[in-house]
Parts: structure tokens; C-alpha cells; sequence
């Protein structure tokens, strides 16, 4: 779990965590890839605007250097030049804050079936 803001790290990792799912938080995308290179993780999910390093610029990276993990988006910028923009880096889906922790885990879990 990528984001700068605490409330967005606290509420994401409760719903992510009552889902049965391990989470680690980062707070943007350079402590992310600081993550990613201690251990393999089978999912990012990251916000979009963060100080250091966005979560577009976070994906960039990761696809530069081959890294197959997949990258959902969760955030507030909701117009659909920066969903396309996301979508078009290889993010696999794209959240919208507010969050909607049933709905997030409901497209989790049909993103892992897959």
C-alpha cells in the first residue's frame, strides 16, 4: 500500500487486512521500491499524487526494470485522462477514493482468480 496521506494508509490497510491480506504501508514511491527490494510482493496498490515520486513515475520504474508485479491505482484524480494515463503504464485496475473496502476486495478477488 502506497500513499503519503495517514488516514488513506490506515483505512486501506484495516480493509485490505479483514480481507486476509498481508500489507505493507509506504509512504510514496521511493520508500515503495525501497520495499520492493527487501522482499517479492504479489500486488502494489498506490496512489497517484505523492511527494519524491508519484505512483505513475513508481510504475514507469517497475516496468523499466521488468519487475511483473501488478499495479492498482487508488486515487482521487478521477478524470479519465489520468485513468488512461495509468491504464496505458499497465496498471491492471484503477480505485477511486473514497474507499469502497467492499468493492476493492470484491475486484481483488476477481483479479487474483484470473
Amino acid at each position: 500500500m502506497v500513499d503519503d496521506d495517514k488516514i488513506t494508509q490506515r483505512i486501506a490497510s484495516h480493509i485490505l487486512k479483514s480481507g486476509g491480506y498481508d500489507v505493507v504501508v509506504a509512504k510514496d514511491g521511493l520508500d515503495a521500491l525501497m520495499e520492493i527490494s527487501k522482499q517479492p510482493f504479489d500486488l502494489i496498490i498506490s496512489d497517484v499524487e505523492m511527494p519524491n515520486l508519484t505512483g505513475f513515475q513508481l510504475l514507469e520504474f517497475l516496468n523499466e526494470r521488468n519487475y511483473e508485479i501488478p499495479v492498482v491505482f487508488l486515487t482521487t484524480h478521477t478524470n479519465r485522462e489520468s485513468e488512461m494515463h495509468g491504464l496505458k503504464l499497465g496498471a491492471v485496475e484503477y480505485f477511486k477514493k473514497p474507499i469502497d473496502g467492499e468493492m476493492i476486495l470484491l475486484r481483488l478477488k476477481k483479479l487474483f482468480a484470473e
